[in-house]
């Protein structure tokens, strides 16, 4: 389904294991077990850059509340992905697809706080105008 969806450059928003699905789809591999329980459950900051399409649908290039839920992370990038975000720790948070018209990935759940959070919300804003 990620590849139909990025053939038909339909926008998309991988959210988490979407992320390593996107990532995998184009080539690249995963750290199956990162070795400890700092992104288990756990509400942590990300660096963004800020030209990136994240860092504008969010309005920061530095959210403070991304919910991590992961012990899996992207390690060797797959074709065409863009490093766009990291924890302070050097794990991959973000990813975009340069050749697509917005195919952007997130380690964490911005669904789960995007309630309360117009940061969070904002990626689910841009994702519905882009398919608009």
């Amino acid at each position: 389904m990620m590849e139909a969806a990025i053939e038909a450059d339909t926008p998309v928003l991988a959210i988490c294991r979407g992320m390593q699905v996107l990532n995998v789809v184009r080539g690249g591999t995963l750290v199956q077990d990162i070795g400890n329980d700092d992104h288990w459950k756990q509400f942590t900051a990300t660096e963004l850059d800020s030209g990136s399409r994240i860092a504008k649908a969010m309005g920061t290039d530095r959210p403070e509340r991304c919910h991590c839920v992961h012990h899996q992370a992207l390690d060797r990038l797959g074709d065409g992905l863009h490093v766009v975000g990291h924890h302070a720790d050097g794990l991959i948070h973000a990813v975009e697809l340069d050749a697509a018209r917005w195919v952007v990935g997130t380690q964490w759940h911005p669904e789960d706080s995007a309630d309360t959070d117009p940061q969070q919300q904002g990626l689910f804003d841009e994702l519905i105008r882009q398919a608009s």
